[in-house]
This record gives structure tokens, sequence and C-alpha cells, in this order.
């Protein structure tokens, strides 16, 4: 009797003891499967040894993928009670996934991880804590390093720092949460979901709407993981010219709907918006000063930026040296007109306007030519339009192919290429042997 009482004893201790996995998750990593059998097995490997893993649930779902993930998730998901794959008969869409993934989500706080991202072992469980530790805050984004190298682990990637400016609504035009925010998920029930209606920049819009009602996000200190810049990923490719167009036509209407809410007062714009190094990206400065040096006649700069535009108006200032800069963003356009001179002009182009960017007149040519605007699939246009009436061209981001700058290039008589940082940034000429400006 005693031994019988004895079992039942236990038998109903073992079931009233706490159960670990069913205490409630810190944080819900959503991710879309879809094309990843490149990517997987590595993604798999880099979300478990996050330093908050154990107090995490990884939320799968394959999005009816044509590849062949699904055996190497369901060995991870055998061996992780905290990882949830689920998987859809059709395809709904990049944002309609992540929809759904949400709605799945038992955390109170969700996380985007894509399978071509890594990210920084310690940085998931910072960001949570801040937000635990700040309950008015709705998002939480942090700096990131930007890799061309695919697969790559934190301790040992060959990208670049990319530092986000800090948070203001008037800065949303530049997406500040990036690839790699936190946020509550009680901010879908404030603002409502991610349009299912966009292809590629539904979180942007999402991050866009949110701040507009009053979402607070905050800048965390630290990186937040590797940014892969997939040259075949959807919101990069640049194989299928359909999508490109739609692409640019989804971050067309974002910019229609809510760039009344960036417009910075000028007597703020230094302050807010001019910021050196905010975009991470002033490595061309030592060629673009270099040919600035050795030339005397009209520049264009083609995409106004935190470093070239105040560094051609101060090399340019002693003998009023003409610029013209323009850009395809009328907001990001505006950060610079303070600086509004009669030889240094500003204007605004559509991204399908080429005329604007020759010279009106027989004989007239542009003696340098900055390359640095956006939408990144008009960059080769540019060159091929005004090859005839440029003397020098001083192109950035060479070595990256989603500009596609090969092999153009390649064509031109004479090249220089610096290197020395990333991104790179070659000069190139018909006519004139630019090598000999930088021995």
């Amino acid at each position: 009797m005693k031994k019988c009482l004895c079992i039942l004893w236990l038998f109903f201790f073992s079931f009233s003891l706490p159960n670990l996995h069913a205490q409630p998750y810190k944080v819900s990593i959503i991710t879309s499967v879809f094309n990843g059998d490149d990517f997987i097995e590595a993604f798999l490997e880099d979300t478990i040894r996050q330093s908050i893993f154990p107090q995490a649930e990884l939320i799968l779902v394959n999005a009816n993928s044509p590849g062949n993930e699904e055996p190497i998730i369901m060995k991870y998901a055998a061996k992780y009670p905290n990882i949830k794959y689920l998987r859809l008969k059709s395809d709904p869409g990049l944002f309609a996934v992540y929809n759904f993934a949400i709605k799945q989500a038992s955390a109170d706080l969700i996380a985007i991880a894509t399978l071509d991202n890594r990210r920084n072992p310690a940085a998931l469980e910072r960001e949570v804590q801040t937000l635990q530790n700040h309950p008015a805050i709705d998002l939480i984004y942090q700096d990131y390093i930007l890799s061309l190298v695919p697969n790559e682990v934190w301790e040992n990637h060959h990208g670049y720092a990319i530092s986000v400016p800090e948070y203001l609504p008037e800065r949303m035009n530049l997406c500040l949460p990036g690839p790699q925010p936190v946020w509550r998920k009680n901010m879908h029930t404030k603002y409502g979901w991610f349009d299912e209606n966009y292809k590629y920049s539904g979180d942007w819009e999402l991050w866009c709407r949110a701040a507009s009602m009053g979402a607070v996000y905050k800048k965390d200190p630290g990186y937040s993981g590797i940014y892969y810049q997939n040259p075949t990923g959807l919101k990069l490719s640049k194989i299928d010219e359909q999508k490109v167009q739609e692409r640019q036509k989804e971050n067309q209407r974002i910019i229609t709907r809510y760039q009344s809410n960036w417009k910075v007062p000028p007597e703020a714009q230094k302050i807010q918006n001019r910021q050196l190094g905010a975009s991470g990206y002033g490595t061309h400065i030592f060629p673009l000063a270099t040919v600035l040096a050795h030339t005397k006649g009209p520049i264009l700069e083609v995409g106004t930026g935190d470093y070239s535009t105040p560094l051609l108006h101060a090399l340019c200032s002693k003998n009023e040296r003409f610029i013209l800069s323009v850009d395809t963003y009328q907001v990001w356009l505006n950060f610079f007109l303070d600086l509004s001179k009669p030889w240094h002009q500003f204007k605004y182009i559509a991204p399908d306007d080429y005329a604007s960017l020759e010279f009106q007149g027989p004989g007239k040519r542009w003696s340098v030519v900055f390359v640095d605007g956006a939408p990144a699939e008009r960059r080769i246009e540019d060159i091929k339009r005004l090859r005839d009436q440029t003397d020098i061209f001083v192109l950035h981001d060479v070595e990256d192919p989603l500009y596609g700058y090969q092999p153009l290039i390649s064509s031109f008589t004479y090249h220089y290429l610096y290197d020395r940082y990333l991104p790179h940034t070659m000069v190139v000429s018909d006519k004139i042997d630019v090598s000999q400006f930088f021995k």
C-alpha cells in the first residue's frame, strides 16, 4: 500500500513540477523560408548560438519553397523544441508570411531574421533587455555590418560598418530600423500589420506608418549583426527588369505618402541630417579630392551625400568652381539646400530624367562627374549617356555587383582603383591618364 501511494505521489509530483519549456519566451524570431538551400544550415547554426536562444522561439514559415530546406530544418527542430516549423501550400508573399508568423508568436517581442543575414551572438539579448527596461519604446535597432560575402560569421566577417542615425521621425526616409529590428507585438494592434500589397518594401512602409502615428523607436549601442547584400535577393535582384520597376514604384508610393513627415525646418537641417559619417560611405574622399585638385572645369554630382556634397562645396568655394548636384530623392536633396550658391546649384531629377544632366550648347563638357546616385539601376545609364561629354568619371561602390559597373568601366582607356577602404572608388577616363594623379 505504501509503495502504491509513493508511486502515485511521484506521478503527481512529476506533472506538478514547473515545465521550463512552458515558460513564456522573451522573443519570437520570425523567418520566411524560400529558396534558402545555400543559407539554411548556416542560418540555423547562427541562430542556436545566440545568447538568448534558450529563451526564444524560432518560427520558420516555409512559403512553398522550391528548395530542399525542410530535411535540414526537421533535423534541428527534432533537437530544439523552441523551433517551430510551419509550411504553407502556396507563397502568399513575404509580408503575408511575416503577418502569419507574428500571429503564431507566443512572445511579446518580435525579431526578423532572414536566411542570408547573421546576428551578433550577444545583440538580440541586449535589445530584448532594453525593450523590457523601457516600456515606452516600441521598436529598437542598431548599427550593422554590410557584407558582400555569403554565410560569414560574426567573429570572422569581411564587411564594413554601417552607422545608422539616431531616431527622429523626420529621418524615416532612411528606413532607420534597417535589416534586424526588434519590436513589440502589440505594435500591430496599435498601428496595423505589414501591408501585404507590397512585395519588396512593406517593412519600410509599416515603420513609416507607425512612426507617423506616434510609435517610438530607439537606436541601441552596438551592432545587430551582418547584412548580406545578396545580389539575387528579393530587394536587390536586377535579373528581372519588371521586378526592378515594381520596386521603384513601391518606394515612390512610400515617398509620396510619407514625405510630408520627413520635412525639416531649414535651420535644423545641418544639425539633424548632415552628420558626417552617418551613412558610412565616405571612402571616396581621397580620390574625389585628388581629381578635383588636378582639374578645373565644371562638376556634376549625381547623388548628394553626407560626405561628397559638403566636400565638393568646400573645395570649390574659393574659386567658385561650378557644381551641379542632382538627386532623384527630393527629401534627401533638401538636406543640402542651405549650401546653394550661384556656383553650386541643386536640382531634383526624376528617376527617368537624363536630359537634365547634359550640358546645353556646343562644345561644353563636364570636367568631373561623380556617380553615387539612386536608384542603383540608373548608374550605368548615366555613364553611358554622359560619356561623350565628360572628361573624368569618379565612380563609387565599384566592387558591388548591385550596380553592374562591369564590363562598361573596363572599356575606358584609363583607370585608377582606390581600394584601400570599402566601398571602393574608381576613376576612369577616355582622354586623361588618371593614374598620374595618384603618384
